[in-house]
């Protein structure tokens, strides 16, 4: 296939040529090689009856290089772009229920890594990042399914970070657990973890007027 463009650069068998190429290297599981000359064939015949299966096959293989939950999910964020471009450009496709469903699929990805990725300094004690990084998370990700858990982190780990706390750092830091906890409590009253919040909570409070009285 690679001769064969060479040869008909320019000419119209061309079509015909870069296409079969595409599907030839995704048969092989040449992902990244298909992708991008899937890509190339829309955008270079965007009006061509094989557009809209071209852009779609693009996505296709972007979605099969997306890694496992652990890796870094850079090629996932990808697929997602070319599936939502997909959808922008061909809204009435039979495609759009797939490409939708693969898209939330992906998403589900990310927010685990991201939420992983965060719980990271939780895991280490490093519980100034860990407010810093769960914080983060919960804003660029509301709703997610790990949103509960990750707000209780964000008060366990406040609070830790509190108690070990110099003195004239305490006062603060246990305003902020304190805080934690009302928002944790008007978003998840029934949460599994709210005895535990609770308790965090208290005590916080405990220490403050302590401070507050001495």
């Amino acid at each position: 296939y690679e001769e064969l463009r060479r040869i008909f650069l320019g000419q119209d068998q061309m079509k015909t040529i870069l296409f079969n190429l595409a599907y030839c290297e995704y048969n092989t599981e040449q992902f990244f090689l298909a992708a991008y000359h899937f890509k190339q064939f829309y955008e270079s015949y965007p009006y061509h009856k094989n557009s809209e299966e071209s852009l779609f096959m693009n996505c296709k293989c972007l979605y099969t290089t997306s890694p496992k939950t652990s890796l870094d999910q850079t090629s996932s964020q990808k697929a997602i772009n070319a599936f939502e471009q997909f959808t922008n450009t061909f809204p009435e496709s039979e495609h759009v229920e797939e490409c939708n469903r693969l898209i939330d699929e992906m998403r589900i990805k990310i927010e685990y890594k991201s939420f992983t990725t965060a719980n990271i300094y939780y895991r280490i004690q490093d519980y100034k990042a860990a407010v810093w990084a769960l914080g983060n998370f919960t804003r660029e990700y509301p709703g997610s399914k790990y949103e509960e858990e990750a707000r209780f982190l964000m008060i366990e780990s406040s609070f830790k970070f509190a108690e070990n706390s110099v003195r004239n750092k305490q006062e603060e830091r246990f305003v902020e657990t304190v805080d934690f906890f009302k928002e944790f409590k008007k978003r998840f009253p029934d949460s599994k973890y709210m005895e535990k919040a609770k308790e965090y909570s208290n005590i916080a409070k405990e220490e403050l007027n302590n401070i507050q009285n001495n």
